[in-house]
């Protein structure tokens, strides 16, 4: 047994050392650099969208946004937050972007699938209106609040 001594030593000062710093919270500006190349890469990958041509490239352009969103929003939702104050701001920011998405942004998406896969081009045309319109005010204020300014825009 003295044999394995050093090894089990050197398993638990790991294990220890492992243990220690992991649960540190990032400061807001790692918060914030995080965040926004989280919704800066959502962004690109919308931006990245070919204008789709006919109905079928509607469906898949909708489906692609709400991926790319809803990626997005459990990125921003798995984020550890800063303590305290910067914390609470950024909690408020988490569940303001994951409300906009599941009340907003995914059924508005949503219609526009269906209008397109029921190729009826005047819902696609009132569809994708109403999704160009859609407004996130507190999201966005939430956002500038933990220096998120990629996910205020």
């Amino acid at each position: 047994m003295r044999r394995h001594r050093p090894i089990v030593l050197a398993l638990t000062g790991a294990l220890a050392l492992a243990g220690c710093g992991g649960d540190d919270a990032p400061s807001r500006a790692d918060f914030a650099e995080q965040a926004d190349k989280i919704c800066q890469d959502a962004k690109d990958k919308i931006e990245g969208l070919s204008e789709p041509k006919d109905f079928n490239d509607i469906e898949q352009y909708a489906a692609d946004i709400d991926k790319a969103v809803a990626d997005a929003n459990k990125k921003l939702g798995d984020l550890d937050v800063p303590e305290g104050e910067d914390g609470e701001k950024a909690e408020a920011f988490q569940q303001a972007f994951a409300a906009d998405y599941e009340n907003q942004v995914k059924p508005k998406v949503e219609e526009l699938r269906e209008a397109a896969e029921a190729k009826d081009e005047q819902a696609v045309l009132r569809a994708a209106q109403a999704a160009q319109q859609v407004e996130t005010p507190r999201t966005d204020r939430l956002a500038k609040d933990v220096g998120a300014e990629a996910c205020a825009e």
